[in-house]
């Protein structure tokens, strides 16, 4: 898989970039997305994520149309959108003209009181694994993270990409083997 991710230069988050002339800012992602998409050709990657955690700008689906269209001309694998958590997969419009449904899934897990163990963090993925249940079957997409996240941080079902607490490795693998318990079964789910 060949993700690009774009960051500011002030360290605005990526998924809020406000530019101030949107289809020059378009225009200029094309040529960066159809740049990455010759590697993903040439490289004989299997998948290329058109766009990462952009959810800005992901209300011009005119303009993604058109980023799309000439990424498949590109490149003949899959193509994907790595969407902000579930909420900004929700808001994406353009799945239609994609392969999968990518969500980077850095959700907070409410794990209740106590020290968390791999069933409680299992049961609370059930209502995000609702909701992209119901992604899938508005979409007929199959479904990927494109990233899943645990850091080794005791705050991390909390703030699963910006923790800062003290470490905690035992956590982070608890974390991981309940999602891995999770979405292993779930037929339309790739990974």
């Amino acid at each position: 898989v060949l993700k690009p991710h774009v960051d500011v230069r002030d360290g605005t988050f990526r998924g809020a970039i406000a530019p101030a002339d949107r289809a020059a800012w378009f225009d200029s992602y094309g040529a960066m997305l159809g740049h990455y998409a010759d590697i993903a050709r040439r490289q004989e990657a299997q998948t290329l994520v058109v766009g990462t955690e952009l959810t800005s700008m992901a209300s011009d689906t005119d303009r993604w149309d058109t980023l799309i269209a000439r990424a498949r001309a590109q490149f003949a694998g899959t193509l994907t959108y790595a969407a902000n958590w579930a909420d900004g997969a929700e808001q994406v419009a353009f799945w239609d003209r994609l392969d999968v449904v990518g969500i980077d899934a850095y959700m907070p897990l409410s794990a209740g009181a106590g020290r968390p163990t791999v069933a409680r963090l299992a049961a609370a993925w059930a209502p995000h694994v609702e909701r992209i249940a119901n992604l899938h079957a508005r979409t007929g997409k199959p479904v990927m993270f494109t990233e899943l996240g645990s850091q080794s941080r005791v705050d991390t079902l909390d703030h699963p990409a910006a923790a800062t607490g003290s470490p905690d490795p035992r956590l982070q693998a608890v974390a991981y083997e309940a999602a891995l318990r999770v979405w292993r079964s779930v037929p339309w789910f790739q990974g």
